[in-house]
């Protein structure tokens, strides 16, 4: 709803009179929500509101309910919020250009994901069990030099084809 009611306000009020407006911002909220949600489960190993609002800390053997130490009350949303949006937008700002292929942009968006995963499966340790922690820092770990070795592949691929090109003129009397 929040894309539908940004994607309005930007075409009708500010008259950006973009046509693709309101459906790309909503395109974008969904799957904003959706990154939000599987990083949430990430780090809290549920789906349910509980681990979400209230955690536990253990001093000396005793457990004791605390705010702090679950995922909204110790501020990982925020971090979850701010790397789910670098994973989103970077690859479409680093890849568009007057060279651009799908391909090494879809490759640098699932690199930028798996690297988001690695900062949050670390931050996971803190309210999961640790082996099931481990176990996402590995598969994040795997995920990301995979995508990542792939990138760069494909950038020098792209690069490659630029060897040969000359640079564009000046125009004189400027």
């Amino acid at each position: 709803m929040i894309g539908a009611i940004l994607g309005f306000l930007s075409n009708n009020v500010l008259n950006m009179r973009i046509p693709v407006m309101i459906q790309s911002l909503i395109e974008m909220a969904i799957i904003g929500a959706l990154v939000l949600m599987g990083f949430a489960a990430m780090m809290t190993g549920s789906f349910e509101f509980s681990p979400l609002t209230s955690g536990s800390i253990s001093i000396l053997g005793l457990s004791l309910p605390s705010y702090q130490a679950s995922f909204i009350g110790g501020s990982l949303i925020a971090v979850a919020f701010m790397l789910g949006g670098i994973a989103i937008q970077h690859p479409f700002n680093a890849c568009l250009g007057p060279n651009w292929t799908q391909d090494r942009m879809l490759m640098l968006a699932a690199e930028c994901g798996f690297l988001s995963m690695i900062a949050v499966s670390v931050m996971s340790m803190a309210l999961i069990n640790i082996v099931a922690a481990v176990v996402s820092l590995i598969v994040s770990l795997v995920g990301w030099y995979y995508t990542y070795v792939k990138y760069i592949e494909l950038s020098k691929r792209d690069a490659a084809g630029w060897l040969d090109s000359k640079p564009i003129p000046d125009v004189e009397g400027q």
